[in-house]
């Protein structure tokens, strides 16, 4: 077996404007991280981070297309395998142990 070096994507910048709601929600949200999980996290960390445990664990439906497409285009990898915001998160707490605590939120 050959081991292809995984690509890692440089970052790339989204803007966005987001409801007032949803904005409650992330502060809130920050909060209890901060109270309950005992971890700091900037709000553009966090919404980051929501939003690459969303895309690589939390819509089935996508996550099964998306291995039918890379099957058809002939990749063998599996969802997730590039990281989104790489680096050290919210004061040291690692990737997965932090989609775990957001999928159980």
């Amino acid at each position: 077996m050959k081991l292809k070096q995984q690509q890692k994507l440089p970052p790339e910048q989204l803007r966005l404007t987001v409801p007032g709601e949803v904005m409650q929600h992330l502060t809130l949200y920050r909060r209890y991280q901060t109270e309950v999980e005992h971890t700091t996290w900037e709000l553009k960390e966090l919404a980051t981070e929501i939003l690459r445990a969303f895309l690589e664990e939390g819509d089935r439906k996508f996550l099964l297309w998306q291995r039918q497409q890379q099957q058809r285009n002939g990749e063998g990898r599996k969802p997730g395998a590039v990281e989104v915001g790489e680096g050290v998160v919210g004061g040291g707490v690692d990737k997965a142990s932090m989609s775990t605590r957001l999928r159980d939120a």
